[in-house]
């Protein structure tokens, strides 16, 4: 397992909810330094003595592979610990939890499961023989449902890569988790870096009940208070299609809960069986209500110019990473410089609630309702359609070889729709304007993305090829009308 101090310090985050310093034992150097954080590494004798001497409460992960209470420390300080001891801790003072952990195509650990998780969500995403993809390779499926039936046996820990022992003076890892009865979690810690909060899921008879969430850095504390403000403002209204989450504030996290439960769909799934009910239950809190947004705000708040300045410099540098399909990068950049310098930015336009996340992950469906599990990032005032057209994009990028034309038909299909011709009545809103500041909201922050490896993913030079196309396809279109 390659343990990076970037993965240890999110899993101490999920952990350990009190704000106190966080010490591990690591003589053998175990965590590979990728950051600087604020976990303290004890690796001399002469260091953990100094530690034995600390006078105040501090929170301990053991990476030495040897039994924690060995060393000679004092434990009434130690308000909580997780060790990575294959031999099992115990500790009258402390609550034991026995958790289970998933690695990916790096070995490095991604999931985070409870001892009798059962639900199957993190093995698709661990699945490195692809063998979900391959599924006309008889011997490739094999692993998998041998996996997926021990899992659904309630034999965890022989489906997981290791184990993580977890020992607090605290019942639960959340308080308010005493009030709420489930059979099984589980977190996948890899996005939880870069967004700067922690969410578990929680399940009751293989159904996701509620999530908690955690922020451990301004921004993503930032992320929760916006969504938990979003959420308590649109649950004022009754919805026909649409379901929210009802979310509340602790202490040590806040608490999403689901009315009902619910099944989830991959996008194929979605545009298959429930899209005209999806697209129903959008449109229900785009319609709430609509403000007036000048286009020179928005710009400035999302700081499209500094990028397109920063583009540039990158573009006539030649300061490309390896692998990137650089003729269809400076193609997509061109047709966003030229949308900008199109735009009138004294013109306002009519925006709306956005949710900024309509991906499979973070929708459900029932027999009544359709259900959007996840606001962190959602926008009071963002120009109409924002989220309709994000999906739109996003479920043709899903495809390893995606046809431009389904979404060119997909948007045509939108455009001539009843709801959006209401809503073009109702508002003055220019469809083929919204395209276009979509296009330069969503496009141009995901070109700096792909500057950020020095090695481009094939998936990355996919959706390059689609934003290519689909710029030629506008042209097109424009020409033929």
């Amino acid at each position: 397992m390659n343990l990076l101090e970037s993965d240890l310090y999110v899993i101490s985050c999920f952990v350990f909810a009190k704000q106190a310093d966080v010490y591990v034992l690591d003589p053998g150097k175990k965590c590979i330094p990728n950051l600087k954080s604020s976990l303290h590494f004890v690796r001399q004798r002469n260091e953990v003595n100094k530690l034995a001497k600390l006078n105040k409460s501090y929170f301990l992960i053991n990476l030495s592979g040897a039994n924690t209470f060995s060393f000679p420390l004092d434990f009434s300080k130690i308000e909580g610990l997780i060790s990575f001891n294959r031999n099992l801790e115990t500790s009258t003072d402390y609550f034991h939890t026995l958790l289970h952990y998933h690695t990916d195509g790096n070995d490095r650990i991604k999931w985070i499961l409870s001892e009798h998780h059962k639900k199957a969500d993190f093995m698709a995403d661990t699945d490195h023989s692809k063998s979900l993809v391959d599924v006309n390779n008889f011997f490739a499926v094999i692993p998998y449902v041998f996996h997926f039936l021990r899992l659904k046996l309630g034999f965890t820990g022989s489906v997981a890569k290791g184990k993580i022992q977890v020992l607090l003076k605290e019942r639960y890892l959340f308080s308010f988790l005493a009030d709420h009865p489930f059979d099984s979690f589980s977190v996948n810690i890899r996005p939880a870096f870069s967004s700067g909060l922690v969410h578990a899921r929680f399940f009751q008879t293989n159904r996701w009940i509620f999530s908690a969430k955690r922020g451990f850095s301004t921004e993503g504390r930032k992320r929760l208070s916006n969504e938990h403000r979003i959420l308590q403002l649109l649950n004022k209204n009754k919805f026909n299609q649409l379901e929210l989450p009802v979310s509340s504030e602790h202490p040590d996290g806040f608490l999403l809960q689901f009315n009902s439960t619910f099944r989830q769909l991959d996008y194929f799934g979605i545009q298959k069986l429930i899209n005209k009910k999806f697209i129903h239950a959008v449109f229900e809190y785009i319609n709430l209500g609509h403000q007036s947004l000048e286009i020179k705000s928005l710009l400035k708040k999302t700081r499209i110019n500094e990028i397109l300045e920063h583009l540039k410099s990158v573009i006539e540098k030649k300061k490309f990473p390896r692998g990137l399909s650089i003729i269809n990068y400076v193609r997509v950049y061109q047709e966003l410089v030229l949308i900008m310098n199109s735009m009138n930015i004294h013109q306002k336009i009519p925006a709306s609630v956005v949710n900024y996340d309509l991906t499979p992950a973070f929708i459900g469906y029932s027999k009544e309702k359709i259900h959007l599990l996840k606001w962190e990032n959602a926008e009071l005032a963002h120009p109409l359609l924002f989220d309709l057209f994000e999906y739109s994009f996003a479920y043709i990028e899903d495809f390893e070889a995606p046809e431009v034309e389904y979404l060119i038909n997909d948007l045509e299909v939108l455009k001539y729709s009843s709801q959006v011709e209401e809503l073009i009545q109702k508002t003055g809103m220019d469809f083929n304007l919204h395209l276009r500041l979509f296009a330069l909201l969503r496009l141009s922050p995901a070109l700096i993305l792909f500057l950020n490896k020095s090695v481009v993913p094939p998936e990355n030079n996919i959706k390059l090829y689609v934003w290519a196309r689909f710029f030629e396809s506008l042209k097109l279109v424009k020409k033929q009308s």
